[in-house]
């Protein structure tokens, strides 16, 4: 049974196989395709499974609409601050 979360992540990153080349899409364009953690597990799982993949020689991302990637939603960042 695929969970809402899977189904939330899949849609978040779609993925075209043609032949050797896999094209994965970051799809999140409202969100200028900021990574969340359920992205970032996707694209884990999709890395991992392309490594032991002899057919997958190519692996192009690219990013929904007009941004590529904004680099992390900012409520995913720990930010620790030291005193002296």
């Amino acid at each position: 049974m695929t969970t809402a979360v899977e189904m939330a992540s899949h849609s978040q990153v779609l993925v075209e196989d043609k032949s050797i080349v896999r094209t994965l899409t970051l799809n999140r364009p409202k969100q200028m395709n900021a990574l969340c953690l359920n992205m970032i597990t996707r694209l884990l799982q999709l890395f991992l499974a392309f490594e032991e993949d002899p057919r997958v020689k190519l692996v192009i991302l690219k990013g929904q609409e007009k941004h590529f990637v904004l680099v992390a939603m900012f409520d995913l960042l720990f930010v620790t601050s030291y005193k002296d």
